[in-house]
């Protein structure tokens, strides 16, 4: 860990800590988060990473993956798993282990998990949704980056404040109010600001810190606004998913006119996460469980 510059919204005396990510983990991020890659080629950049290929191979022979006989070789269980699988798996790993958020009593984390798969998905579905002549977007993985990473804020928090993250969290469900919210109350923050701060300071690419920072202001117009926007979306069919009464009529999600994304569209999206969701558990569970 090293020690850094404040940021502007930290209000505590407590010292301040930020992950070192290596080089070799930016350059993973971007491949996952920005190339096409076949198998072959999506099996050799994660093959330099041990711990990830270990996992994604355990993932391959699981009941969750139920294979028809065991899987020996990355290119193989690459293959096996699908490429999102495989992206969210290498993201989520390298990430991770870079955090302690063990040490907040009230983190969840296969719900956090569960959560970030979920809104990857989304992202990824919705953006299929939207016209070439309302966002000319590459259509490359950085969507579904954005939506893995759109939680990382509350890692760090969980990390550095995890008392008043904790709080937080409880507040969250007891209240039935957003925890971005919630934060607003206990740490004068929230996640968000707490996520794009850490992209910066890992010098993201800035439609990353944007996504991060601006996904739950619907009302942002900045740079990047469209993905922003976009993972915000997200989020909300997320939270639809995952909340114990996850009925929803088309009628009730607004149409998102800016992106042309109609609340049809959008319920079709969300019957697709829906049908998904036994299975995404399972999946948070088996990786970090």
């Amino acid at each position: 860990m090293q020690q850094t510059i404040l940021p502007s919204w930290w209000k505590t005396n407590k010292p301040i800590k930020l992950p070192v990510l290596s080089k070799n983990i930016h350059l993973l991020l971007r491949l996952l988060g920005e190339q096409d890659l076949d198998y072959r080629a999506l099996s050799l950049q994660v093959s330099y990473y041990p711990a990830i290929a270990a996992r994604i191979i355990y993932l391959a022979n699981s009941s969750w993956s139920a294979p028809a006989s065991p899987i020996s070789e990355l290119e193989q269980a690459c293959n096996r798993l699908g490429s999102s699988v495989v992206r969210t798996v290498g993201i989520a790993m390298a990430i991770a282990n870079t955090f302690d958020a063990g040490r907040c009593k009230g983190f969840d984390v296969e719900r956090f998990w569960l959560s970030s798969m979920l809104v990857a998905d989304a992202a990824s579905m919705l953006l299929e949704h939207i016209p070439d002549n309302v966002w000319q977007a590459v259509r490359d993985k950085t969507a579904h980056t954005a939506g893995v990473l759109h939680l990382i804020g509350l890692l760090w928090l969980a990390d550095n404040l995890p008392l008043e993250t904790s709080h937080a969290l409880h507040l969250a469900d007891e209240q039935a109010i957003s925890l971005q919210l919630a934060m607003q109350q206990v740490l004068d923050t929230d996640y968000c600001s707490a996520g794009a701060w850490i992209a910066e300071q890992w010098n993201m690419p800035a439609v990353l810190v944007v996504s991060l920072r601006a996904h739950r202001d619907a009302e942002y117009r900045g740079a990047h606004w469209q993905m922003a926007r976009l993972i915000g979306i997200a989020v909300n069919l997320v939270e639809i998913v995952t909340r114990t009464d996850n009925g929803v009529m088309a009628a009730e999600l607004p149409d998102c006119d800016l992106l042309q994304i109609s609340s049809v569209e959008q319920q079709r999206v969300l019957n697709k996460l829906l049908a998904q969701l036994e299975k995404s558990t399972e999946l948070a569970k088996l990786m970090f469980g």
